[in-house]
């Protein structure tokens, strides 16, 4: 009889921790698919044109996280960028082989071009708003904000940008 109540008493308390983690399981759950559901805002396009244009204009193609927080003031969308990244949620990126530290790359330079070409296209329908047109395309289409000579509008790195 006494085991009887031990067995019993064993799988009531299994039953028990099996609820509270099918309990925790599910709130991880909800909380990854919350992170997924902010990569398809426009807050999150706008996370993804600022790291673009970051890694462009430093004619490169992979970021570290570092490189990701100088890109945006967002924290938020880098923390949730970052989770996501961590938990393998994000195909359209991958790990760069052979780095010092840990960087992350767009699959295929033509989504770095296209996302830049976004950014700029935000630009100067911003600075077409505010009137302010030529300052904006003086800068963001050269290589330094003391020279603005517009040399990016005819180099190769930029090319596909502009066509964007």
């Amino acid at each position: 009889l006494r085991a009887l109540l031990l067995l019993g008493d064993s799988w009531v308390r299994h039953q028990s921790d099996a609820a509270k983690f099918m309990l925790r399981d599910g709130a991880s759950d909800v909380a990854m698919l919350k992170r997924i559901e902010e990569l398809k805002s426009d807050r999150a396009r706008k996370f993804f044109q600022e790291a673009a244009w970051f890694a462009h204009t430093h004619r490169t193609r992979a970021l570290s996280w570092d490189d990701f927080k100088a890109a945006s003031k967002d924290a938020e969308m880098l923390q949730v960028f970052r989770l996501n990244s961590e938990d393998g949620r994000m195909p359209i990126f991958e790990p760069v082989e052979g780095a010092k530290e840990n960087k992350l790359q767009l699959t295929h330079l033509s989504f770095q071009e296209l996302l830049t070409g976004e950014y700029s296209s935000a630009i100067v329908r911003s600075s077409h708003a505010k009137k302010q047109v030529r300052p904006y395309l003086n800068f963001f289409s050269s290589n330094s904000a003391q020279k603005l000579n517009r040399e990016r509008l005819a180099e190769n790195w930029w090319m596909q940008v502009w066509f964007h």
